[in-house]
């Protein structure tokens, strides 16, 4: 069955589906393609059921399976997801008292990586965001020694949506989420999965089973405490990315990041912003811009290496921006960059403008 949002959902079983469940489905779909966006994980890269592990005795034969391209990417991928996890722990132990570990995560994504843990939790931010409270995150784990490279359990989380407390779902056997009502939705977009929480088992056998996952370790359910924490997370998050040393973090391109994950035919018209206005005024690159759903995006394409140069100057400026490729063609890309009250907000004007004094002649 077609939602019509980029993905597909299946059902194995003859049903009627209720008005409520199609609406929590369209809305996982449509959080998780927002996500698929702008963050890569190791999966995207390579399918890690394909892939559990490498190493150098095996290196040569995962070139030989994905290309030097592929597996370089991934390793790329991975030092850099290490190094951001790695400063933004010592930073958060430095900085913050309360929520460190959730605001750690939401913050690590800010760099568009993030592994399930990172977009396990940032699901749920989005998703408490537009409202919702019937949610879960939920962590699976496996034995230690799945494999003799690996001696640690391995450890995969997601969301569920919703989720209700007469449910009962507690830590244990991995089966306790087929007996989930079909209305749950679960939410991965590590694996790039929408569907009911009650198949997610059944739909992801392979990278489960390559792991071993045999059991439900975390069971989180979104509770008043989580209400109240979401102030201090938002100043955690702050917080961070004011850190200086945080600052110094120059995001990565990823090439996995496809054109075809941001689509400019889902955008609609909408006046001209202040930031777009001073962009086109200022730097040598013309944005074009649309929105959806009240946020503005801006996007130009780039032809040549100091357009390009001049891409990664706002990027850096600016903390945002996103590369996507089509073919041969590049598009630069900020998300999110304004509402509708087309209100430029002071820090992004005097970073604009840094950026602009650094612009290549």
């Amino acid at each position: 069955m077609s939602l019509g949002v980029g993905l597909s959902v299946t059902y194995q079983y003859k049903r009627i589906v209720s008005h409520m469940e199609l609406e929590d489905l369209i809305l996982g779909q449509e959080i998780n393609k927002g996500i698929k966006g702008k963050i890569v994980c190791s999966h995207d890269i390579i399918q890690r059921q394909q892939m559990p592990f490498i190493t150098p005795v095996n290196r040569q034969e995962k070139i030989s399976l994905f290309g030097n391209e592929r597996v370089s990417e991934y390793l790329r991928y991975t030092q850099y997801t290490k190094i951001i996890r790695h400063i933004v722990e010592q930073e958060s132990k430095k900085i913050l008292t309360q929520s460190s570990v959730f605001s750690r995560n939401l913050t690590i994504t800010q760099f568009g990586c993030g592994e399930c843990q990172e977009l396990a939790s940032l699901t749920l931010w989005e998703l408490s965001k537009r409202g919702r409270r019937d949610l879960v995150f939920i962590a699976l784990s496996s034995p230690p020694y799945v494999y003799a490279e690996h001696p640690h359990p391995y450890i995969h989380c997601l969301t569920l949506l919703g989720y209700r407390q007469s449910y009962g779902l507690t830590p244990g056997g991995l089966l306790k989420l087929n007996q989930l009502p079909d209305n749950v939705v679960a939410i991965d977009s590590y694996l790039n999965y929408v569907g009911p929480a009650c198949s997610y088992l059944e739909d992801n056998q392979s990278y489960l089973r390559t792991f071993a996952y045999d059991r439900i370790e975390v069971v989180d359910v979104f509770s008043e405490q989580h209400e109240r924490n979401v102030p201090i997370i938002e100043e955690n998050i702050q917080k961070l990315l004011e850190s200086p040393v945080i600052q110094k973090i120059v995001p990565h391109e990823f090439s996995v990041l496809k054109r075809d994950r941001f689509s400019l035919e889902d955008l609609e018209p909408h006046d001209e912003i202040p930031l777009i206005s001073l962009l086109n005024q200022n730097v040598k690159l013309h944005f074009d811009w649309g929105h959806k759903k009240s946020l503005v995006h801006a996007y130009t394409t780039l032809h040549n290496k100091e357009e390009k140069d001049q891409a990664l100057v706002i990027r850096k400026q600016l903390k945002t921006g996103f590369f996507y490729k089509k073919d041969e063609q590049q598009l630069f890309a900020l998300h999110e960059i304004n509402n509708q009250e087309t209100v430029l907000p002071q820090e992004i004007h005097e970073a604009l403008l840094k950026s602009t004094q650094k612009r290549p002649e």
